[in-house]
């Protein structure tokens, strides 16, 4: 065992991001509140001491966008900040899908608020993550991603959570986007487009600890994409494990086999780092397994395998990056879950929708892939949505051929050749 952490969250989720919201099209009929509060879900909780009203403000004339803007006075607060918060539940979620949540905020003046994920097969109330975010006077925009494990209407609802503290809070121009996950990432922020968006630097703030370091995502010098994030260990701590980068927003499933790989380099030649496979709270942040990783001044690809055993669900696998070893920058991309895994190379997932080169088509007993013009193949692979794969093989298909697949079952697939994906439908 590694450790107990205190999870002190050192990071903001602000700035506007590259994985523009704006991409694609917005599930909200109402997120700039030009219609007033339709469309939206407002609930403190009175019967425990939270009290808060909402107003649609246009009147000053200074919203982000357009003429007006919420605005909520938080006046008493209860001993759990999920005692005030407001949502729009009324977009339809579709399984699998990677969904990017971006709000502009600000307050009367610096407090935190928490951008929450609620909702999956089970109950559409039920807590699944939270990111921390920092508001200050200022309009700043915010993230959080989830990939859906649930179908409907209502199933998957992104909440602001404002209950920490008195005062009042702005909220403007916020979009929901959807993306097909066709690779089975389990990170849906693994480029650090959207910012910190699912990811924690956690640092022990228990008596006698000694570590400090901050995060940040830089807008130059990405492996890929045009952000990245850098973590700056500015205070050694006693142990390397006092200092670590982890996104928790997955669930585990028993025996499957994961594969995490991540681009990184470092600030001086020979740091070292450490990806650790951790149980949840429940088992009090139990270390189970890990492998080192040494760092050069320039992006490398670096890659672990850890199979699970009798352990599943929430709360109970997480893997976690070590940064406390040195002192110096550490800077990461492209960090990748799988279950079952894809190889390293995999484009990193994108929110903006591609055309592919090629097409599939479904014949009684197989597919029939058709290639482009200039698109010749050397890799296939047949997964569901879930990253479980049917089938791999190299192929050899030049530019404007056609050639046979094994047909999966009935349902939803994604054909992956080289770099570009296709989904198709099974029946």
């Amino acid at each position: 065992m590694k450790g107990i952490l205190t999870s002190a969250l050192l990071f903001v989720v602000a700035a506007a991001s590259a994985l523009s919201a704006q991409e694609s099209e917005n599930l909200l009929t109402n997120g700039g509140f030009e219609s007033g509060t339709t469309g939206w879900s407002f609930s403190p909780n009175t019967s425990d001491g939270a009290a808060a009203t909402r107003i649609i403000d246009s009147v000053t004339l200074d919203a982000k966008e357009g003429t007006k803007f919420c605005r909520i006075n938080v006046t008493a607060i209860s001993d759990q900040n999920w005692h005030v918060q407001m949502k729009d539940p009324t977009w339809q979620a579709q399984m699998g899908y990677i969904y990017h949540f971006s709000m502009w905020a600000r307050s009367s003046a610096a407090r935190s608020a928490t951008i929450s994920v609620y909702g999956g097969p089970n109950s559409n109330d039920e807590y699944r993550t939270g990111t921390s975010i920092s508001l200050t006077t200022e309009w700043k925009q915010f993230h959080q991603m989830f990939i859906s494990d649930a179908e409907g209407m209502g199933k998957i609802n992104f909440a602001v959570v404002m209950g920490a503290d008195t005062g009042t809070y702005d909220i403007d121009d916020v979009v929901i986007t959807g993306v097909a996950n066709p690779d089975g990432e389990l990170y849906p922020n693994g480029g650090f487009e959207a910012d910190g968006a699912t990811w924690t630097l956690n640092m022990n703030t228990g008596e006698g600890a000694t570590g400090a370091a901050t995060i940040s995502f830089p807008s130059t010098g990405a492996h890929s994409g045009d952000k990245y994030c850098s973590v700056n260990v500015t205070a050694l701590p006693a142990e390397s494990w006092e200092i670590q980068l982890s996104d928790g927003s997955w669930e585990c499933v028993d025996g499957g086999n994961y594969i995490y790989s991540f681009f990184a380099k470092a600030s001086e030649e020979g740091a070292v780092v450490q990806v650790a496979a951790h149980a949840g709270s429940s088992r009090n942040y139990e270390y189970l397994d890990g492998e080192s990783f040494t760092l050069t001044t320039a992006w490398a690809a670096y890659e672990y395998a850890y199979t699970p055993t009798g352990i599943a669900g929430p709360d109970s696998l997480t893997f976690n990056m070590y940064c406390g070893g040195a002192l110096g920058t550490y800077d990461f991309d492209d960090i990748s879950l799988t279950l079952n895994g894809v190889s390293i190379d995999r484009p990193r997932i994108s929110m903006k929708r591609a055309t592919s080169p090629f097409t599939i088509r479904t014949l009684p007993s197989e597919l029939r892939c058709s290639m482009g013009s200039v698109t010749p193949a050397s890799r296939v692979v047949i997964q569901d949505i879930q990253g479980r794969v049917f089938y791999s093989a190299t192929v050899a298909a030049p530019a404007g051929s056609d050639f046979s697949l094994p047909k999966p079952p009935s349902g939803m697939w994604i054909v992956r050749l080289n770099r570009q994906c296709s989904s198709v439908m099974v029946p």
